[in-house]
């Protein structure tokens, strides 16, 4: 049981991420949506800009508001609908990564490949219980306390809360 609680959580954390760029992606589909960009070059200017805007969004919410730890998730839940067919055609103009491969010769494969393995790295890390110092500072203590308190605020015993924080 343990392991499979385990395994249950690291697809869990894989999950939310995937779901977040989607959205991501889906929102910035309907804001940018050029022709005469490259297929990838344009899914991630769109996958940045759903990203960037997502942030703010965030921001100025528990800035002002507050952010009550339902609202994320429902919020996320409500962008994957309202986003649905966005969504969906973002993910599939994903299909140009296929097209990419087959005319790439076997330099540009072989650099794919590398960069694919040294991407992996930072997942297994990702999904490690976090012993760092910048993770249980920084990383993880921020946003547990701004769920805490139910909205993002200036934290004078936190030297970390004055950085950019688009990560937490």
């Amino acid at each position: 049981p343990t392991a499979a609680l385990a395994i249950l959580q690291s697809a869990w954390r894989l999950l939310v991420p995937v779901l977040l760029l989607a959205v991501a992606g889906g929102l910035g589909l309907r804001l940018f949506h050029p022709q005469d960009v490259h297929p990838l070059a344009k899914l991630a200017v769109q996958a940045g800009l759903g990203l960037g805007l997502l942030a703010l969004g965030v921001l100025l919410v528990g800035g002002t508001l507050g952010l009550p730890g339902w609202l994320p998730w429902a919020a996320l839940a409500l962008l994957l609908v309202l986003l649905h067919r966005s969504i969906r055609m973002w993910l599939t103009q994903l299909g140009s990564l296929a097209e990419l491969w087959r005319e790439s010769g076997r330099f540009a494969r072989w650099t794919a490949g590398l960069c694919a393995v040294l991407l992996v790295g930072p997942l297994l890390a990702a999904l490690a219980p976090p012993l760092k110092f910048d993770a249980l500072v920084s990383h993880l203590l921020l946003p547990q306390t701004y769920l805490q308190a139910g909205r993002i605020s200036y934290l004078p015993e936190q030297v970390m809360s004055g950085m950019p924080q688009n990560m937490e």
